[in-house]
């Protein structure tokens, strides 16, 4: 009888050291699948490239963090316009006048071809006045002049800052048809449905000298191609 007491003890311990060294073995294993939802930024301007970061807290199981990103840009207004916002119109013309002109800088220190530096000339001319008609607008409009050219646009000027003579005239007058078409654009848009009067009336004022210079670029390269 005492025998088989001592054998049932036994039997019951083993069979609760097991079952707690596999509670143990459970919980050590089992993840926690709490991940916490990163978070995203984005640069909505409409100019440049948006950036945004996502973290998650990890944490000993699955779970992972998510961000969520969004943006506009690179190089010239990739989204739509919205003319309900007299800033982001601001912005994106006072950009596009920062571009020609340094641009075209580069081009009068570049260019070996008379017909080229005639052109960048006029357009650093021109682009000064549009310029000047923007810190004009924007004293009695609370609108804000950008100080520099987004890092998109800037890498664009270094590159004909940086780029050799051969090849160059080619490579600044594409910069220039490229960004008179999105200026175009732009303009467009805000002469036909803008909130802002007064820059409403001078886009439209300003369109057809936008045009004229895209046709004249467009000359002026098929010309250097010719040549």
């Amino acid at each position: 009888m005492q025998k088989t007491l001592l054998v049932a003890a036994l039997v019951a311990g083993l069979s609760t050291a097991a079952c707690s060294r596999g509670a143990n073995d459970q919980s050590s294993t089992s993840p926690s699948t709490k991940g916490a939802t990163g978070s995203g930024t984005a640069d909505t301007s409409g100019y440049g490239a948006g950036t945004g970061t996502g973290s998650g807290d990890v944490g000993t199981g699955m779970g992972t963090g998510t961000g969520s990103t969004t943006g506009t840009g690179g190089g010239g207004p990739t989204a739509a316009l919205d003319p309900a916002v007299p800033q982001t119109f601001f912005t994106r013309v006072a950009m596009s006048d920062m571009l020609e002109i340094e641009a075209s800088r580069a081009a009068l220190q570049k260019t070996q071809n008379a017909e080229v530096r005639k052109f960048a000339q006029m357009m650093i001319a021109d682009h000064t006045k549009t310029t000047q008609d923007l810190t004009g607008l924007a004293q009695g409009a609370s609108l804000t002049v950008p100080a520099a050219l987004d890092g998109d646009m800037q890498a664009k000027v270094t590159n004909l800052q940086n780029a050799d003579a051969a090849g160059f005239d080619d490579k600044y007058l594409d910069t220039i048809i490229d960004g008179h078409e999105a200026a175009i654009s732009d303009f467009e848009a805000y002469a036909k449905n803008g909130k802002d009067a007064k820059l409403k009336a001078w886009a439209t004022k300003t369109l057809p000298t936008l045009r004229k210079h895209k046709d004249q670029a467009e000359a002026v390269r098929k010309n250097v191609n010719r040549s």
